[in-house]
Parts: C-alpha cells; sequence; structure tokens
C-alpha cells in the first residue's frame, strides 16, 4: 500500500511539473520581419519595435514634416526633424481591434500609443516604431504591447495597423514629390 501511494504521489508530481511547464508563457513565434521582442517567461514579453521599410522614395524635408502631420494619427504636437535633417520623428495614438476568439465576432478596442522615426538611405525609407504601448479602451492603465503567444492578435493587430500609416505616409510623400 505505501509504495502505491508512493508511485501515485510521484506520478501526480511528474505530471504536474509537466502541466507547470507547458502552462508557461511563450514568445510570439515566428517573429515577423522588422519586429524586435524582449522579456522573459517570468515577466511577459514585449514589442520593443518594428522596422518598416518602403523603396522608391527620397523625400524632401518639408514633404516629410506635411505627410507626418497629415497621416500620423492623434499625432501628439509637431514632427521632429533632426538637425541634418535626415531623420523625423512623432508620437501618435490610434484605435485598434481585432475579433476575439469564441464569442462569436465580438471586437476587442484599444489604443495603441507609439513614437515612429522615418530616416533614409538611397531611395528607402525605414519608419522606426517604438515606446509601443497599448491601453484599453475600457481601462486608464497603459501597458507595453504584449509579444506572448497567447497574446498574438495584440502583435497582429498592431502590426496591420502601423503597416496602414506607414503606406499612408509613404503614398503622401510620393505625391508631394
Amino acid at each position: 500500500m505505501k509504495k502505491t501511494t508512493q508511485l501515485i504521489l510521484m506520478i501526480g508530481t511528474i505530471l504536474g511539473v509537466s502541466g507547470c511547464e507547458s502552462m508557461k508563457i511563450q514568445p510570439y513565434s515566428p517573429v515577423p520581419d522588422g519586429v524586435t521582442i524582449s522579456g522573459s517567461q517570468n515577466t511577459g514579453y514585449r514589442v520593443d519595435s518594428i522596422k518598416l521599410e518602403r523603396t522608391g522614395i527620397n523625400p524632401s524635408p518639408e514633404s516629410l514634416q506635411f505627410c507626418f502631420a497629415q497621416n500620423i494619427p492623434g499625432i501628439i504636437g509637431h514632427p521632429t526633424l533632426n538637425s541634418s535633417k535626415t531623420r523625423i520623428t512623432a508620437q501618435g495614438r490610434d484605435q485598434v481591434s481585432f475579433i476575439v476568439p469564441m464569442t462569436m465576432g465580438t471586437p476587442l478596442n484599444y489604443d495603441i500609443l507609439f513614437s515612429v522615426t522615418e530616416s533614409n538611405d538611397d531611395q528607402s525609407a525605414v519608419f522606426n516604431f517604438t515606446n509601443l504601448r497599448i491601453k484599453g479602451t475600457w481601462s486608464a492603465n497603459e501597458a507595453p504591447l504584449p509579444a506572448s503567444q497567447e497574446a498574438h492578435l495584440y502583435l497582429e493587430s498592431a502590426l496591420e495597423k502601423l503597416n496602414t500609416i506607414t503606406d499612408n505616409i509613404t503614398n503622401c510623400l510620393h505625391s508631394e514629390s
């Protein structure tokens, strides 16, 4: 009887430990091109930056300022050029949503807050989105943009929104040059 109890306890312990392993937070995988994530299983994973590149443009500083001002949603302040006028930075915010699985099509809306810096080199522009934070439309709390496998819909919907913003700026720059 004692050996049976020990065996049951040992099997239960092994199953319990392996069950906990499978419940650890996993990073988003595969990480899309241009996306940088950091964190750990203990602290959670977050998106550090998203770099999106567009080719075939070499805008003037004036067109950069104009197109950023016109196409960064929820822009905070004015777009700022560096002293050599080779980079421009702005902060913005927009509302993003995705359909929550298993809820018969219920959308989850949240605000995404970001900084974006555009830099040019030989007919290509790199848009670097950093300081990525989210805020639920139901809450005043902000949090880093999550990058765990379990929260993959946040990253996917944010990436779609940032690509749209980048495309809008790029289309404006094409029309201004």
